[in-house]
């Protein structure tokens, strides 16, 4: 008798295997990154400071006539007895820093917003994990979507920089949500042979690119956040389309449902409609304490899976610091005309590029490494220690403003640290995805036993 996983694997092959409905999915899916992109990618412009400079004066006179080097806060030579009493920025770009005037003594409020929003990010991919397993991944995807769109707009109307700043952190909460669960949700409806492709789509450089291209015309912050509420609210309409994952629905005892489903991909990839009959029987054959609901400890308590979240974390904290010291550090990258500064920024360039390739199959990896009825536990821890280095990528870039070199030294230690880690875990290409911890374990066992026959036939 074939275990769940081939089973749910060979019958997604019946139903059309990369059919209509896995790229309708990846539409609606993926194509909804661009929420996410857009709602990561704010503070680059947002935060962005323009230029500005001060009016001198003392408590009785403002001195028009006295000229200082733009963007600093001290006064000029001859002139201490004068204060900044006011500042004028350049009207052309509408930031959160001329919003608020978070200059001089309030620069690191700014920087601050990120760390906040990546507080709410590693929260949120906690509880998405949990939440994801146990209600499902449609249900979870949906709430992430709903509040990104609803904090999003509402942030647009904050009056002060604290509300602003409980709002980076709500919205990074939604963020958490869906960046635990929208790969996943994915991955468990594609052939084993094509979930590597998922992550070849380059959505986020192409939504990246757009929200680029709308800050170059929009030069406002709150029509910004208006703009991210905007473009995310088509993709809630997929509710009505997209299915419960089936892989979670048959891990979950509710098999009529799952049948639904695999009726249904059938249907769109215009297949014949697999013989569901035996799928009770496999599952009551394979299945033991099929009604438990598992959390944290399930993981944190069964030692191969507690070896690889400490391990996968580790490159989940690198490449997190990495990818988002280089992206809010952009400023810093821009230098002069010498030629050390285009040095440095195509090595800037080239290290996000690889940055990038290495955390799409680290994601795969991760989700690949877990079963079924953990497997969104397993991601969203992944998804959310990662944002201990994406919360102090901003600082780090604060400090590399006056310790040159420290951001850069500090991506390529970790990286090697990453590749060191990630010797420890087993290869997971072109294996079917583990529905149950016993399938897990079976299927260990029997990759252990063919490792003994290999040994024995050479030695």
């Amino acid at each position: 008798m074939s275990s769940v996983s081939d089973y749910l694997e060979n019958t997604l092959e019946e139903c059309g295997g990369l059919g209509r409905f896995q790229w309708l999915l990846i539409a609606s899916i993926i194509g909804g990154k661009i929420s996410i992109t857009w709602t990561t990618l704010m503070m680059s412009f947002g935060g962005a400071i323009p230029d500005w400079s001060c009016q001198w004066g003392n408590d009785t006179t403002i001195f028009q006539n006295i000229t200082i080097e733009s963007k600093t806060c001290h006064p000029p030579q001859n002139y201490s007895d004068l204060a900044c009493v006011r500042k004028v920025y350049d009207d052309s770009m509408h930031t959160v820093v001329n919003q608020w005037n978070l200059v001089c003594d309030r620069d690191w409020i700014t920087q601050t917003f990120t760390t906040i929003q990546m507080g709410g990010l590693l929260v949120g991919g906690l509880i998405a994990g949990q939440v994801a397993d146990i209600i499902g991944r449609k249900p979870a995807y949906f709430i992430s979507m709903f509040f990104l769109l609803l904090f999003n707009l509402v942030a647009a109307f904050s009056s002060n920089w604290q509300m602003f700043a409980a709002f980076r952190f709500l919205i990074g909460l939604a963020s958490g949500f869906y960046l635990s669960v929208f790969f996943v949700f994915v991955a468990e409806f594609m052939p084993r042979k094509y979930r590597s492709m998922i992550m070849a789509i380059p959505a986020w450089p192409i939504w990246a690119a757009a929200f680029g291209g709308v800050s170059y015309l929009i030069h406002d912050w709150k029509y910004l956040h208006i703009a991210t509420a905007a473009v995310t609210a088509p993709f809630l309409f997929s509710w009505w389309f997209i299915p419960e994952s089936f892989r979670w629905l048959v891990a979950n005892d509710q098999i009529e449902k799952a049948e639904e489903v695999i009726r249904k991909i059938a249907r769109i990839n215009n297949a014949p409609v697999p013989d569901t009959s035996k799928l009770k029987m496999v599952v009551e054959n394979s299945i033991s304490h099929n009604n438990k609901k598992y959390t944290y400890l399930d993981i944190l308590c069964n030692p191969d899976f507690l070896k690889k979240t400490i391990l996968l974390a580790v490159s989940w904290i690198s490449f997190g610091y990495g990818y988002y010291a280089i992206a809010f550090g952009v400023q810093q990258l821009s230098g002069n005309i010498p030629a050390k500064d285009g040095l440095i920024n195509g090595f800037a360039m080239a290290t996000k590029l690889f940055l990038a390739a290495g955390w799409c199959a680290l994601m795969l990896l991760t989700t690949e490494s877990f079963p079924t009825v953990v497997r969104n536990m397993g991601y969203g821890i992944q998804n959310s220690v990662t944002r201990v280095g994406s919360m102090v990528a901003p600082q780090i870039v604060y400090l590399s403003q006056h310790i040159d070199g420290l951001m850069y030294f500090l991506v390529g230690a970790l990286m090697f640290l990453s590749a060191i880690c990630l010797l420890g875990i087993p290869e997971t290409r072109n294996k079917t995805l583990s529905d149950t911890i016993e399938d897990k374990n079976h299927k260990q066992y029997q990759e252990h036993k063919q490792e003994e026959k290999s040994k024995d036939f050479f030695f």
